[in-house]
């Protein structure tokens, strides 16, 4: 019976562990951030629309190694060498919609 109660007491942790992770699609990362009420992906991100991340945002203050007790929320958000596409998934510029104002992202200026 102890050891039953053991094992329960093991599986419990690690789901309890494992829920605050989140699992980001291909070329997509985790952003842990206290603010994202006022903040929003593009402060982390680029579009095809919008290729560079706002400036003036709010920066992230959410550590895990402080103890802290603030309430982080974990987000996906593009790589750096990638933007968000309509479709939202985070790929290379160069699959961006023709017109869209990412010329001066891609290697040889096509486009």
């Amino acid at each position: 019976m102890k050891i039953f109660i053991l094992v329960l007491l093991v599986a419990v942790l690690f789901y309890v562990n494992s829920a605050d992770q989140l699992t980001c699609k291909a070329n997509e990362r985790p952003v842990r951030c206290n603010n994202w009420a006022s903040r929003n992906k593009s402060c982390e991100e680029g579009s095809c629309q919008s290729p560079t991340p706002q400036p003036d945002c709010e920066k992230c203050q959410c550590f895990d190694e402080d103890g802290s007790e603030e309430d982080c929320e974990v987000e996906c958000v593009c790589v750096y060498s990638t933007l968000r596409h309509p479709d939202g998934d985070c790929r290379d510029p160069s699959d961006c919609p023709v017109g869209s104002p990412v010329k001066h992202l891609l290697p040889d200026g096509r486009k």
